[in-house]
């Protein structure tokens, strides 16, 4: 079976609070929101993700996170 492409809403519905290894993902142009991608691999610990992407042969990834992020926390991209 072969993944497909989903949208963001569509993942967040599905995966709740969960991290997500999304590969071909899609930006928007205009705001540098994520449209979508084809999801690999979830999970709610951070750290299981990280562990997994070393399994993939894809230089096109993201992880994103469907839950509020934490008021303290800061980002660095």
């Amino acid at each position: 079976m072969k993944a497909e492409f989903k949208t963001i809403e569509e993942l967040e519905r599905e995966y709740p609070k969960e991290c997500l290894l999304l590969v071909d993902y899609q930006v928007d142009p205009a705001n540098s929101q994520i449209i979508g991608g084809i999801l690999v691999e979830h999970s709610k610990s951070r750290n299981e993700i990280y562990k997994k992407l070393a399994q993939y042969d894809n230089d096109r990834f993201c992880i994103y996170y469907t839950g509020k992020p934490h008021k303290d926390i800061r980002y660095l991209l």
